[in-house]
């Protein structure tokens, strides 16, 4: 029985609990690993509406001139093909002397009177006389860029992403499907892990009336055990927090996790993930057994000062009986109360 003299100290920590936030990456076992592919073709009309205005014909010709002196021919002289289509030069020009060893020779452009494919000639459908005397013209060349006026279609934004919602939406309902596979015992990795392959035979802005685009979706459908997620997530959190304050430290409740990666693999899945958990210092009895050592025969205040360095106390109180000023030298005259509160 304890003497009523015995000098004995009482004790009192308030710990309290705090929040921990990390960065963990963490591998567990998957439960299944099956890969599956989906292919899906569809089409749809083009919606583009685009209009082309008619266009004039361009090229050039040649004059040639036998008088044995130059020539001046004005801007917008008419010639005709051999077809009867019209054209003008569009600037004058002035045809050097013939002589006995050949004719003078100038070129010059020149377009159609009216728009259209029609003035798309051929090298020499202009040739024969013309405007004045001792004057040959020709076209050596044969004249382009007549269009005729002309609505048409075209592929718009909106006709590719329709058609791609409709063949997604056939290969979801087939994913689907198969995702109901997996065991009601395994969590289901989530969002799917998917490739898609894209292909089209026109592009957004190109001249058609029809769309056609495939869809081939490749996907991985991986399972694994919430619980083994949840004990290795516990783990690890744990570790870390150990790492920075030392041992002794219990999680309240299970980690809440942010995945912000994973690295699948057929037999193994890596999370990495920002997780927090609420932690407290955990007074065991080997815990105070060994403060209890630290502080047997110290004075008051030098036990206060040795206390207070423990991580996670909010306060800490001491009681010595006998208005004693150092504590007992046994261990077994010092109590621990350790008082648990939610901070």
């Amino acid at each position: 029985m304890t003497s009523l003299f015995t000098s004995t100290a009482t004790i009192t920590i308030v710990t309290s609990s705090h929040e921990f936030s990390t960065n963990t990456v963490f591998t567990i076992p998957t439960s299944s690993f099956r890969q599956v592919s989906f292919t899906e073709t569809g089409s749809v009309p083009t919606t583009g509406k685009g209009h082309q205005n008619a266009t004039f014909a361009r090229g050039e010709v040649t004059f040639y001139n036998s008088l044995p002196s130059p020539q001046t021919i004005d801007t917008g002289t008419l010639l005709a093909a051999s077809d009867g289509v019209q054209f003008v030069i569009d600037e004058a020009i002035t045809v050097p002397a013939g002589s006995y060893s050949g004719n003078g020779q100038v070129s010059v452009s020149a377009h159609a009177i009216n728009p259209g494919v029609a003035g798309n000639i051929q090298a020499g459908d202009i040739s024969g006389t013309c405007c004045k005397e001792y004057i040959l013209v020709r076209n050596n060349t044969a004249f382009s860029g007549g269009q005729d006026a002309r609505d048409f279609q075209f592929v718009t934004s909106i006709d590719s992403q329709d058609v791609q919602n409709s063949l997604f939406s056939k290969i979801n309902g087939e994913l689907q499907k198969d995702q109901s596979q997996v065991p009601s015992s395994d969590t289901l990795l989530t969002p799917v892990p998917c490739s898609n392959n894209i292909q089209s035979n026109h592009r957004v802005g190109d001249e058609a009336t029809s769309l056609t685009v495939s869809i081939n979706q490749i996907c991985s459908i991986v399972s694994y055990s919430q619980k083994v997620f949840q004990n290795k997530l516990a783990s690890e959190v744990l570790n870390r927090i150990e790492d920075q304050f030392g041992t002794g430290y219990t999680l309240l409740q299970a980690p809440t996790t942010r995945i912000t990666n994973t690295k699948i693999q057929i037999f193994q899945l890596t999370f990495f993930a920002t997780s927090t958990a609420i932690y407290r210092l955990n007074f065991s009895s080997s815990r105070t057994n060994a403060l209890s050592n630290q502080i047997a025969g110290q004075s008051k205040q030098n036990a206060l000062q040795i206390l207070k360095q423990e991580t996670g106390v909010n306060s800490i109180s001491l009681v010595l009986t006998n208005s004693d000023t150092s504590l007992p030298t046994d261990t077994t005259n010092i109590r621990f109360v350790v008082i648990y509160q939610q901070s």
